[in-house]
Parts: structure tokens; sequence; C-alpha cells
């Protein structure tokens, strides 16, 4: 990654991410200590295939669709719905729930309800303003929101994910007309109980 991309992502980071800091007390006391893995430019439906792309956190590989009916993935991507492998999703323990919080002041799991994925509501909301991103109906532009992170369980393992860009190349100021959509850029860290 080039040191320009870096410094637009940090800038974005520093600049955009801001809200009221989360007062409650953690469910987990022990702290995300493992260093962020950063996801660059996953492709996420690209081709209008309409299958989703399949993310396992704990190996930090992209999963084969072959191996959709497995627990070797925790985390799917299509679109802008993002799936967990729980419930009508997969045959997984992953549950998830988004939380509003500044992701580098995350330090241990923060109180939520975690949810499976379920036929009449996935884990994380889907849809403009109510789950991880807004879009700009003007500009026709997906960005995330600020101040929301995701927090996983699967099994002992937790895990905190944020999303930095819906667009290739993690541009700071995207636009629907040159730059191409539906690719993920994200950070993540996990606890190991």
């Amino acid at each position: 990654m080039s040191v320009n991309k870096w410094m637009a992502i940090s800038a974005m980071a520093i600049t955009t991410w801001a809200c009221d800091k989360d007062t409650t007390e953690p469910i987990i006391n022990e702290e995300f200590q493992s260093e962020p893995q950063y996801v660059y430019d996953l492709p996420s439906d690209t081709g209008n295939t309409q299958t989703y792309t399949l993310w396992s956190l704990e190996n930090k590989v992209e999963v084969s669709l072959l191996d959709s009916n497995s627990e070797k993935w925790q985390v799917a991507f299509k679109g802008t719905t993002i799936r967990f492998n729980s419930g009508v999703s997969g045959p997984g323990e992953v549950k998830a729930f988004l939380t509003d919080a500044i992701y580098d002041e995350v330090l241990n799991v923060p109180e939520g309800e975690f949810k499976e994925d379920e036929a009449e509501q996935l884990a994380i909301p889907e849809g403009a303003q109510s789950g991880w991103y807004n879009y700009n109906f003007e500009q026709h532009v997906i960005t995330p929101i600020p101040g929301k992170v995701l927090v996983l369980q699967n099994g002992n393992q937790y895990y905190k994910l944020e999303i930095l860009s819906y667009y290739k190349g993690a541009p700071a100021s995207p636009n629907a007309e040159t730059h191409l959509s539906r690719y993920y850029t994200f950070r993540y860290q996990t606890i190991q109980l």
C-alpha cells in the first residue's frame, strides 16, 4: 500500500470518526491486544453475480464459495450487506452486533446483544443510515458511518471490526463516477479467551 493511500485512510479515520464515548462496562475485561489486521479492496459482488465474498478473520484469507456450508469463514460481504456464519447464513456460531464507538477506544468487548443472522433480521441491520453506512442520494456515494464498530463472537474468540471504505483504492473522497464500488477495506483485531 502506498504511503499516500495510508495517509489518506489515516486522515479519514482521524477526521471523520467521532462519537460519544461508550460509558458502559465491558462484558469481557480482556483487551484487544493483537496487531490490527487490514484487508484492502476485498471484492464484494463486483460482477453482479449475486454471490457473497467469504472471509476468515481467524486465518486472514478469502474462503471459497465451495466452503460456504462450513465453519471456515466468519463474515461475508455482498454489496452493502454483511452476514455472519450463523443462523440462516451458515452452520457456524458467529454472532455480532453494531456498537457506537470509536474503534481505537474499544479496548474490551463492549456491552451489547450478540445476535445470529435470522431470516427476518440480520445481526447487522441493512440499509442506509440504519446499519454501518450512509448513502448520499445526490452523489450516489456510500460511506461508512463515523463511529460504528462491528463486534463479533465466535466461540471463545472475539473481534472488533471497522469498515474503512467501500471503494477500490479506499479514496478519501469517493466519487461514484470515477471510483469502483463494492470493494471493502476494513481493519479488525481479536481477543482469544
